[in-house]
């Protein structure tokens, strides 16, 4: 017997003492009449005792059984109370009534199949009681069997349109079958009936997050606790919304407020450990997962989420420890679903790599986790998302330990371009960039020299099929390139990157030329090259046609339309041209479906990351189109460089944190062994995304293909673009109407610019991206 029952014995037995001394001569209905008096002042400890006393004095009071039992159904005695609704249902009393409360009193001790069947009874005596259909749904519901829960609901709401209630358990029924949309009907109705029912607010509060409507869940659930301010779980699903809206730091106050209203519990820890995390506070989140595995050492999900900080902290032993008992005490969490495959891949590099001094093999468990990532089906777990993050600052700390210095810079700039909120990531940045002034201080080597087209052939001659040919090249070093020469003449189009174009004017015969390349320490390196003119006697290498390689094309559909902030006017057809873009790529061309992302009205972290994963999981014959449509805009620096950046529907105006730029995407793409990228950007003053590189609109097909590309084709230069967009109408129709089975993407520009120009003002570009590696080559269209 619990304590709490216990004191309501004790009192009950003290009462119905006393009430014995003083009965006296009175009968049966006094005492009942007494009992009903106190039932309804709530004060239900003495009303059960006169009851008691009308029993004793009359064991056939079918009447005082019946009240006493609703008594003991307000004190939570539902066992007494069903004891009571048996006696007075024996005498034949009031059965309608006695089903009704005795059907509440079985659901309220969760013995959901007795109340079915006395709410059915019930029902077959008054099949219009509203009342009745809501208790027989509530136990179907409380049984998991939705569907038949969803009828009796109906049935409540056809008895009466304002039972609430029924809207409330209706919409549960809903989201419970994860149907959202419908669940947020229901709650919505139950607010127009109670506008001040906090439940309402709450329900449709908690159906938004699990929707991932985290600003209208956040919302919802400032009302709840505008109404009732101590209300845990109003806290803990607002604390959920923050944390998966990045608002980190409002989730941890939320949490807190949850657990100074009510009892702290496992899973609250476990949450505020999650923000803790995400938001850089590594030892506050380990101290929060333990803190839930002391109060709950079964609670498998803190076994699995601190991991991530511990790895932060660099406490390797340690994370893989607290794996290796997850596995020893048969737990089990997210990680064993195929979504989460990817999550579980990390964790193995930790334990079976890092952990093991084997970094080589982390490496790989982590490239293999980042191809095994793309496969995620639920696109609105932002959870997903988030976890990449850590993936990416881990590959940046094994590639570091394997003294890979600059992909491990580069690794690092991907995860904090998702996530800027990184402090461990961005120490670990400045760290490598001390290391590499040290190293460019003592540095005594001159560049490397990389000739990339004309391509060399095995005898290191170089044949060249034109009377002029460009010269691309690369020149590296860490330190930087300060210039390079060819034939001691100064390259003027040469790249932070250290990649130099020059055109070249041969004669018949042997060509000689020297590139000199000079690092910004002063070391120089000088290589010779032999190039034949079109007088000599070889043959050209043979032609290879792009369909024989059997390339992989991919999408990236980016469509802003409705902004949050009033400062960005929202507008009508980013989304429309992105579907449209993305049903020619899939139907005329060879874009299989599954290798098109569309992303609409996303956020900034959204489109970083899709970005960043995609690029980062391609090879060599992978070719991918990144298409952008909504607002741009482009901002002068201090040195008078013009900065562009896109503009995501999250954006807040003027904090260019929030945009996406130039820069953004030169990172996201620096690491991608993509045979090509073309980005094509529908949005104002994308034009400061190129940069001017003469491009041959004559050079064969094949030749295209197979030399790297990373290319940008933008509705304009520095300059507005109109909503009503003319260069993707005639981008679109180009491709629709292009009758080729091989179509270069400067083809396809060339094809359109004419009639953009000529109808409107602006001036659209075509150019390479700047400083990410393009070699020269083109993005070719294969139709099917």
């Amino acid at each position: 017997m619990s304590i709490r029952k216990l004191i309501i014995k004790t009192i009950l037995s003290a009462i119905l003492l006393v009430s014995f001394v003083i009965a006296g001569a009175q009968d049966a209905n006094y005492y009942i009449n007494k009992g009903i008096a106190e039932y309804n002042n709530k004060r239900y400890a003495n009303a059960i005792a006169n009851y008691t006393i009308a029993i004793i004095k009359d064991k056939n009071s079918a009447v005082a059984y019946y009240d006493r039992g609703l008594a003991y159904s307000m004190l939570n005695d539902h066992i007494h109370a069903i004891e009571d609704y048996n006696a007075a249902m024996s005498m034949y009393y009031a059965p309608l009534s006695i089903y009704n409360a005795r059907g509440n009193a079985y659901y309220n001790s969760k013995s959901y199949d007795y109340a079915i069947d006395d709410y059915k009874n019930a029902i077959k005596l008054d099949a219009k009681n509203s009342y009745t259909y809501l208790g027989l749904a509530n136990a179907y519901l409380s049984k998991g069997m939705m569907n038949e829960a969803i009828v009796e609901y109906n049935n409540a709401i056809r008895m009466n349109p304002s039972n609430f209630y029924a809207y409330e358990g209706k919409g549960s029924s809903y989201a419970s079958l994860g149907q959202h949309d419908k669940a947020i009907s229901n709650y919505t109705k139950v607010i127009a009936l109670s506008p001040g029912y906090s439940a309402g607010y709450y329900c449709r509060g908690r159906a938004y997050a699990d929707s991932g409507l985290y600003e209208a869940a956040i919302v919802d659930l400032n009302r709840v606790i505008s109404i009732d301010p101590n209300y845990p779980d109003a806290f803990i699903t607002r604390a959920y919304a923050f944390w998966n809206n990045s608002q980190y730091a409002e989730a941890i106050a939320d949490y807190n407020k949850a657990m100074s209203a009510g009892t702290p519990t496992a899973e609250s820890y476990n949450g505020r450990g999650l923000a803790y995390n995400d938001n850089g506070e590594y030892e506050l989140a380990v101290a929060d997962f333990k803190k839930a595995i002391e109060l709950d050492e079964k609670f498998s999900y803190a076994y699995i989420n601190i991991i991530p900080p511990l790895a932060r902290l660099h406490r390797f032993s340690e994370a893989a420890a607290y794996y290796k008992t997850y596995q020893q005490k048969g737990l089990s969490t997210y990680i064993e679903d195929e979504r989460w495959e990817f999550f579980k891949r990390y964790v193995d590099a930790i334990s079976l790599g890092i952990n093991n001094n084997n970094n080589e093999k982390a490496l790989q468990i982590l490239e293999e986790a980042e191809k095994n990532y793309s496969s995620i089906a639920d696109d609105t777990k932002k959870a997903q998302k988030r976890s990449f993050t850590y993936l990416l600052a881990l590959k940046g700390y094994v590639l570091e330990q394997l003294g890979k210095f600059t992909e491990a810079q580069q690794t690092y700039e991907q995860s904090l371009l998702i996530n800027p909120n990184q402090p461990d990531v961005k120490s670990q940045i400045s760290k490598l960039d001390v290391r590499r002034q040290a190293l460019v201080q003592l540095d005594t080597r001159g560049p490397e020299i990389e000739l990339i087209s004309p391509r060399p052939t095995r005898s290191f001659d170089i044949v060249s099929d034109n009377d002029t040919t460009q010269i691309i090249g690369k020149a590296k070093d860490e330190s930087g390139i300060a210039s390079v020469m060819i034939n001691n003449q100064i390259v003027d189009k040469t790249e932070d990157d250290g990649l130099f174009i020059s055109d070249y004017i041969l004669l018949p015969g042997a060509n000689n030329i020297t590139v000199t390349a000079t690092d910004k320490n002063g070391n120089s390196t000088t290589r010779a090259f032999t190039i034949n003119g079109v007088a000599a006697q070889k043959k050209p290498e043979p032609a290879v046609d792009p369909a024989s390689l059997a390339p992989n094309y991919y999408a990236i559909l980016i469509g802003e339309k409705d902004y949050q902030d009033p400062g960005f006017p929202d507008l009508n057809n980013p989304i429309k041209d992105a579907g449209e873009l993305r049903e020619i790529l899939q139907n005329q061309y060879t874009f299989s479906a599954a290798n098109i992302d569309t992303l609409y009205n996303r956020n900034r972290e959204d489109i970083m990351q899709t970005i960043v994963q995609r690029c980062n999981t391609l090879g060599d014959n992978d070719n991918l189109i990144i298409f952008f449509a909504g607002h741009g805009t482009a901002i002068k620096d201090q040195f008078g460089d013009i900065d562009g950046y896109w503009i995501p529907v999250s954006a807040k105006r003027g904090l260019t944190a929030s945009y996406i730029s130039a820069d953004d995407i030169n990172k996201a793409l620096k690491q991608s062994k993509a045979r090509h990228i073309l980005l094509m950007a529908d949005a104002c003053f994308s034009g400061a995304f190129t940069r001017d590189i003469t491009n041959d609109a004559s050079t064969a097909i094949q030749r295209q293909y197979k030399v790297p590309s990373r290319k940008i084709m933008a509705s304009g230069n520095l300059e507005k673009v109109s909503d009503n967009s003319k260069f993707i109408y005639f981008l679109k129709q180009s491709l629709v109407e292009n009758s080729e089975k091989y179509l270069s993407a400067k083809d396809l520009f060339d094809s359109f610019y004419k009639a953009v120009i000529n109808n409107t003002d602006n001036l659209p570009q075509y150019a390479a991206i700047k400083n990410v590696g393009d070699e020269g080559g083109e993005f070719v269209f294969i139709k099917k």
